[in-house]
């Protein structure tokens, strides 16, 4: 087990090629507290977070939760989802046992919007952004978790902003992944 106060190094790797895998998300879900990996699949846990259980999730991985305080692994192997990458990822997020949230649209249509919207783009990359689902249905408290540019970070938050409002639990946490070519 981990002492308070001591940051513990992850390592985040493929569970089928032992490769490290950059951009993945890890978030402590009763609290404001969220990393990415670096390039060398590595990211740094708080001594705030270690009494609690953090969340680990990267766009075509099946997501891993993990108790910080029972953890002595720092090397999490990530199985494969078998998802595309082109798919949209939303992860919600709640110690309570409820509806995940979704797009009213349903999600056959929100991903068809976002592959609409995100095709034949300025530039090309990945912007991964968060947010809370408030009373009526809307995004609000949105945060750019994985940044492509500024251009790019703007279009996502544009994208979400003008889709459909969503039904849910009010303020529920979502992340979401949009994957932009040219």
């Amino acid at each position: 087990p981990q002492q308070q106060g001591t940051p513990l190094q992850l390592t985040i790797r493929d569970k089928e090629t032992g490769l490290p895998i950059s951009g993945v998300t890890i978030i402590q879900p009763n609290s404001k507290f969220a990393t990415n990996t670096d390039a060398q699949g590595q990211a740094t846990i708080q001594p705030s977070t270690m009494d609690s259980l953090v969340d680990i999730m990267a766009l075509g991985y099946n997501s891993v939760a993990l108790n910080m305080r029972r953890s002595k692994n720092t090397t999490i192997k990530m199985q494969p989802s078998g998802a595309s990458l082109d798919e949209v990822v939303v992860t919600t997020m709640s110690s309570r046992k409820s509806k995940s949230a979704e797009p009213i649209w349903g999600w056959r249509s929100f991903n068809n919007y976002i592959k609409k919207k995100t095709a034949k783009s300025r530039y090309e990359g990945t912007v991964r952004l968060s947010f809370y689902i408030d009373k009526d249905g809307l995004p609000t408290n949105i945060s750019v978790l994985q940044s492509a540019n500024d251009y790019l970070d703007a279009k996502a938050k544009e994208i979400l902003l003008s889709g459909p409002k969503w039904k849910g639990e009010d303020y529920r946490y979502v992340t979401l992944s949009f994957e932009f070519t040219l």
